[in-house]
């Protein structure tokens, strides 16, 4: 019983890894495979109502700009703020009370580390955030559960979870 080597290629002479070019489907879409001397048809060029809108989706935008605009300025902003703001992209560590569906981040069965919450699209394009739930002492989930939740996200990344109030119908 001698030892068996696999048929392929040395370090020296290396087996290719992809098929040649000419046999991937993949090269009959490629930029060097269409024509570059293609003309417009004469009936394509000839055509009358340049710039004529002939179909379109949905409504114009609901409002338009009548100009002449005119920008006051009332004063220096550490005058007129009633209270601190948190500066742009600075996290913000205050309590928010968020709504949603509550969902899991796999396959698997609901616990305590798989608990997600999904926003509607309207509001948040279907964003989800991870919940962290060990602040509060006792709580009943399921998915496709809709609740409104109070708490933390300063990282971005996980929501601490300080009240749950469920969503009776």
């Amino acid at each position: 019983q001698g030892s068996q080597r696999r048929s392929g290629g040395t370090p020296e002479t290396p087996r290719p890894k992809r098929a040649p070019p000419s046999r991937s489907p993949y090269g009959l879409f490629s930029p060097g495979s269409f024509s570059p001397s293609v003309t417009p048809s004469q009936k394509y060029s000839s055509r009358g109502g340049r710039g004529e809108v002939v179909a379109s989706l949905g409504r114009g935008p609901a409002w338009s700009g009548g100009g002449g605009g005119a920008v006051r300025l009332f004063g220096s902003p550490e005058q007129n703020l009633t209270r601190p703001y948190k500066f742009m992209f600075q996290k913000a560590l205050d309590p928010v009370t968020v709504l949603g569906q509550i969902s899991c981040d796999s396959n698997g069965k609901l616990n305590a580390q798989s608990v997600l919450l999904v926003g509607d699209r309207e509001h948040s394009g279907g964003a989800q955030v991870p919940l962290d739930l060990s602040e509060l002492p006792e709580y009943s989930l399921f998915p496709g559960q809709v609740v409104a939740l109070e708490g933390i996200n300063s990282t971005g990344r996980r929501m601490v979870v300080s009240k749950l109030y469920e969503v009776t119908p």
